[in-house]
This record gives structure tokens, sequence and C-alpha cells, in this order.
């Protein structure tokens, strides 16, 4: 996947993203796969991705901040 891929270039900017903000991006579910196979991106958690640049724990612990700000 070529750096310029809009799913990435957003990844970088807002550090995690649920699985519906990344569809506007033209992501599938399938393609997210893919991608993180391919070790392009982490699977957080139930539909939410975050750059490989991140530690993993790191990334839920923003995701939930972000998300679930109530918890």
């Amino acid at each position: 996947m070529p750096q310029k891929d809009p799913i990435l270039l957003e990844l970088k900017k807002q550090r995690v993203l649920k699985l519906s903000e990344l569809r506007r991006l033209g992501a599938s579910a399938v393609k997210l796969r893919r991608m993180t196979d391919a070790g392009l991106v982490h699977s957080v958690g139930s539909g939410i991705y975050a750059t490989t640049s991140m530690d993993p724990f790191v990334a839920a612990v923003l995701a939930t901040a972000k998300y679930y700000p109530q918890a």
C-alpha cells in the first residue's frame, strides 16, 4: 500500500479511528483486514484501528478516551 493512501494519511493525523469513519475514506472490512495482516495498521478493538507507530496499549487508551469519555 502506498504511503499516499487516504486511510493511512488520516490515521497518521487522528491516531485512532472507528471503522465507520474509515469507511468514509473508502475502507472496507476486507481492506482493513489486509492492511492489518500487512502490518500497516493495528486493530485496537472491535471496529477501532490505529497507526502502527503507536504502542497498542497507548492506542487502546487513546481510543477509550476519544470514543468513551464517560468511562
